[in-house]
């Protein structure tokens, strides 16, 4: 019922703000998704690793982590010495109103309406007609953030209650501000009054946007990936910016990529043939081999059903694979800093 979104965590705030964003943001995921909170629910919840709580720097870091894992409908297991717990990190652990947040029955996985890298807005439509929203402050600068109730299916005049402090704030109208943060510092508070309309949630992603459902041609640039390591591909020029070209011919569509590149596409078995023309880019400037490799499902457990052997730049591959069958492609680059290609990459339906 639960699937581990990132690599392990560990107690320092970057691997948390990594561990959160591989659920809620696009650190392997396509950005038009805004996190995979789409694919979370009742029965099925993504889970961004345990909790760090009470082994972080402070209160304030520790809050904020758990605030984040109950934004984002993680599952919340606790990750510090329960013998030595201090009643500080046990209040954290148990705050009620924080964890209904978390555990509330409609389901939502948190989503981020406001991002600029810095400071961050998550969104979470609650069952009893409120929402949830955290606001959080990554950056060195005492900062204020805003957020407006058009941002999160709300308008007019809605109370706010700060769920941390129990206390009710007030009613404001047409949005709400934060005002003092410092770095990490943080808001968690509820929008609306129980009882009312619920709030709606954003739509998710259209099936078409990242499979395969038509007839004929499709070209993988045309789709969003599910799955990236390392870069994400370039959509239809190579990874400098400018036109694919491999072994002196130029491509209108195709990925332009860097060696080390990972990506999965979903073909959902509905595909026959998966073809490309694969190569270094003829703008790479180095003297370095590419490898290129399909797969079957994912790196571990799938199988290879393409692999390149190492190739020279001035070279290209015409690559022409049966995928009849097969939900997910992997496309694998191995090297050492090359720009490479894959080149007018489509799936084929008969």
């Amino acid at each position: 019922q639960l699937w581990r979104t990132s690599y392990d965590i560990t107690p320092k705030m970057e691997s948390v703000f990594y561990c959160a964003n591989s659920s809620g943001g696009n650190e392997a995921i396509d950005p038009a998704f805004n996190g995979l909170w789409q694919f979370a629910g009742p029965g099925h919840w993504n889970d961004p690793d345990m909790l760090e709580v009470g082994n972080l720097d402070n209160i304030v870091q520790d809050k904020l982590h758990f605030s984040l894992w109950c934004i984002l409908a993680a599952p919340l297991m606790t990750g510090n010495n329960l013998i030595e717990m201090p009643d500080s990190v046990r209040n954290i652990l148990t705050a009620k109103e924080v964890i209904a947040v978390d555990q509330d029955p409609r389901g939502f996985q948190g989503y981020k309406v406001y991002n600029n890298g810095v400071q961050e807005v998550y969104n979470k439509p609650l069952s009893d007609g409120t929402t949830a929203v955290l606001l959080l402050n990554k950056g060195e600068a005492v900062c204020n953030i805003t957020v407006r109730w058009d941002q999160i299916g709300l308008k007019g005049i809605q109370k706010v209650r700060d769920l941390w402090k129990k206390s009710n704030l007030g009613y404001f109208k047409d949005g709400f501000i934060a005002t003092n943060l410092p770095q990490y510092g943080f808001m968690l508070i509820k929008v609306g009054t129980p009882g009312q309309k619920p709030v709606r949630g954003p739509l998710p992603v259209p099936e078409e946007k990242y499979t395969v459902t038509k007839k004929g041609i499709t070209s993988l640039s045309d789709i969003y990936y599910l799955m990236k390591q390392g870069d994400a591909p370039k959509l239809n020029e190579n990874f400098a910016g400018n036109s694919i070209s491999v072994a002196g011919k130029k491509y209108e569509k195709g990925l332009g990529c860097t060696t080390a590149s990972r990506i999965m596409y979903k073909l959902d078995g509905r595909a026959d043939r998966f073809r490309a023309i694969a190569g270094i880019d003829d703008d790479d400037s180095g003297n370095e081999t590419a490898r290129f490799k399909v797969f079957k499902g994912d790196y571990f457990g799938g199988t290879v059903l393409y692999d390149s052997g190492n190739i020279s730049k001035g070279s290209s591959l015409n690559i022409d694979i049966d995928v009849k069958g097969v939900n997910y492609i992997l496309l694998i680059i191995d090297g050492k800093d090359v720009h490479a290609d894959w080149a007018d990459a489509r799936v084929i339906v008969n």
